[in-house]
């Protein structure tokens, strides 16, 4: 089984060398952690265990510590303080698990002082005689055993860091990158980037900040990627261009509601469906706020598939759909009967919808997942679905 799930890691020229990457330093002393790229120019910038590096290179790890706690106290003031305003503003109506995970947050920053599992050294390339990379694969399993907590996951080989990850029920083939922010000192943000983090962690903790935009309406995201909601609207939707008719946009008036309940962002995922309905454009956004009454997309992720690349049983399998039905039924109270040409047409384009939505979709997932703060548990230190 195991051997298996580890298909993906064979491209290791040697399956025996330790997962991390070896950096060594001008005076011949080697650290072992994870290169960061890219890093500030003329800088090697590298993710080091706090432990590792004060028993490889102690005088190293004094020099980068205190470096480091040149800026931690500010640091620490500085999310204190927006994390406060952040609860301040959040409104809460019945459970709120961002609003208990605000509250614990406030009292961790304000009240630990234990320094960081991992640090984030930036040393000019002097600093640096030689650098030895690791196959990415490696890296993602280093990754995950720093969140597991491993004592030396860095001395480790790929083969046995992923059987140990897999003991602890890890899909230790998995291409994500862990986040392990939460392992590191607090940095000190821009106000820019502060606002997207908040913004991207309120879209991932509530789905309800989350909406399809298509032809004047503003529709509820339905759960999962191009889910029977999001397809039924999209069928009928189609259905009622070809006979006219459109409704005004009402984003502004969801950003108001948002807004109104202290939320700072919403995730916009919009549909461009060509006038001869021979493609379908997806655009994913997250929208934030960015000043009094004031929103606007800061990131975005687009997909277009073409209805003519698809097999025409890809359309055909969501006529069975209850809601697509439910749709049909719709349209023809409105306008008489469908033919089976337009329904034809319809489905094709629901189908090329639901493919587009979820690259799109999973492309920003991915931005995001680089934004969110670690509410609970972060996904990656949890175990993998198989």
């Amino acid at each position: 089984m195991v051997a298996l799930l580890l298909s993906t890691l064979l491209v290791v020229a040697d399956a025996e060398a330790p997962v991390a990457d070896a950096i060594t330093l001008r005076d011949g002393q080697v650290v072992a952690g994870l290169v960061v790229e890219p890093a500030p120019k003329g800088k090697v910038q590298f993710l080091v265990r706090r432990a590792a590096a004060e028993a490889s290179a102690p005088e190293w790890h004094k020099r980068w510590a205190a470096a480091e706690a040149s800026t931690s106290a500010r640091a620490r003031d500085q999310r204190l303080s927006r994390l406060k305003a952040w609860r301040k503003e959040r409104q809460v109506d019945g459970a709120d698990e961002l609003a208990g995970w605000l509250d614990a947050e406030v009292k961790r920053v304000d009240e630990v002082r234990a320094p960081s599992t991992l640090m984030l050294v930036t040393v000019p390339r002097t600093d640096v005689k030689k650098v030895e990379r690791r196959p990415a694969a490696s890296g993602r399993l280093l990754r995950r055993g720093w969140l597991v907590k491993f004592a030396e996951p860095e001395r480790m080989g790929p083969f046995e860091l992923a059987e140990a990850l897999e003991a602890r029920g890890f899909l230790p083939t998995a291409t994500e990158t862990a986040s392990v922010d939460a392992l590191l000192p607090t940095p000190v943000e821009a106000d820019e980037v502060w606002r997207l983090r908040r913004a991207a962690t309120e879209v991932a903790a509530e789905p309800g900040l989350r909406y399809i935009r298509h032809l004047g309406l503003i529709l509820p995201e339905a759960s999962g990627l191009g889910g029977p909601g999001a397809q039924a609207a999209v069928a009928g939707s189609t259905l009622r261009a070809l006979i006219g008719g459109e409704q005004a946009d009402p984003l502004e008036a969801k950003a108001r509601e948002a807004e109104g309940r202290g939320r700072t962002g919403m995730v916009v995922t919009r549909l461009e469906i060509a006038e001869d309905l021979s493609a379908v454009k997806v655009e994913s956004s997250l929208w934030a706020k960015a000043g009094a009454e004031r929103w606007q997309p800061a990131l975005s992720r687009a997909a277009t598939v073409r209805t003519d690349a698809l097999p025409d049983d890809e359309g055909r399998a969501l006529a069975d759909d209850p809601q697509v039905q439910a749709a049909f039924k719709v349209v023809e109270g409105l306008a008489g009967n469908v033919s089976p040409e337009m329904a034809a047409r319809s489905l094709k384009v629901g189908a090329a919808t639901r493919r587009a939505m979820g690259e799109a979709r999973e492309a920003l997932r991915k931005d995001l997942s680089k934004l969110e703060l670690p509410v609970g548990a972060t996904a990656a230190a949890e175990p993998a679905r198989r």
